[in-house]
């Protein structure tokens, strides 16, 4: 009987963690201290910036192979049909890699910034 009270104490203590309507808010309000918005929403820019080039290249893809067919169908350099798309193509590759590595850097200083002060916390 003493082990069911004990555990039922349990449970009530640990509802703001368990429970999930007021999970959220729990863990917002104990790590959101350590949470910078200086480098959150640099990084969810960036994630945006590069995310929009991304879902664009299927249709990158598309336009040079269109390009391609109206070149061959017609006679005239396929180079000439193709070359602006593959240029917006690496202008994209570029873009891509510059903000997905920026935004990776400013996440990963974000999640050292909270597991750093839930340790400090832990252990004073």
């Amino acid at each position: 009987m003493a082990r069911l009270a004990e555990e039922r104490k349990i449970a009530e203590d640990l509802d703001h963690i368990t429970n999930p309507q007021k999970a959220s808010a729990t863990f917002r309000k104990e790590l959101g201290k350590y949470t910078k918005n200086s480098l959150v929403v640099p990084a969810l820019l960036l994630i945006f910036v590069y995310t929009v080039p991304t879902t664009l290249f299927g249709w990158f893809i598309m336009a040079t192979m269109t390009e391609m067919n109206i070149s061959a169908f017609t006679g005239t350099s396929i180079w000439d049909g193709v070359t602006q798309w593959i240029l917006i193509m690496l202008g994209c590759s570029v873009l891509i890699l510059i903000a997905k590595s920026l935004a990776m850097v400013l996440l990963s200083k974000v999640a050292e910034a909270i597991v750093q002060g839930t340790r400090k916390e832990l252990y004073e």
